[in-house]
């Protein structure tokens, strides 16, 4: 995501540091959403009832707001980095992106996710076909070559 997002950046004239920064920080909440204990993952408490964005936001802002002269400015950017990254409220982010910078990591997160589906997807089909069998979260057939994707 850092490789794209920074491509993308340069190519747009974005702020580099800023799409880097929401790299890093935009699932930062997971840290605490998330709890792999036994080797199992589940969610925590906090995980359950706040979830990754907002858990994401406290601790961007307490991070920030423990270092003296923190500028403001910087840290609302951060913030909206890690509040808009889902792109659409109706993907979880409770804004939608507002900056340059926001647009860009919200292209690159979904473009990561998605990318991943398809190679798990490919890869995880039993087939030897070129095709993989109807794909329902995807919505769609995969091509995996002539040789079945092996």
């Amino acid at each position: 995501m850092a490789e794209v997002g920074l491509l993308i950046a340069r190519a747009y004239g974005a702020d580099e540091d800023l799409v880097l920064a929401g790299v890093v920080l935009h699932d930062i909440g997971k840290l605490q959403e998330l709890a792999y204990e036994g080797g199992a993952g589940s969610y925590t408490r906090d995980g359950n009832l706040v979830g990754h964005i907002a858990l994401g936001l406290m601790m961007v802002r307490e991070a920030a707001n423990g270092i003296s002269g923190f500028p403001v400015e910087l840290r609302s950017q951060l913030e909206h980095l890690v509040a808009s990254h889902h792109g659409t409220r109706e993907y979880g982010s409770p804004v939608e992106p507002k900056t340059i910078e926001a647009f860009i990591l919200a292209a690159v997160d979904e473009l990561d996710a998605k990318l991943n589906q398809v190679r798990r997807a490919i890869k995880e089909d039993p087939s030897d076909d070129e095709f993989t069998s109807w794909n329902k979260r995807l919505g769609r057939v995969l091509y995996k070559g002539p040789s079945g994707g092996r």
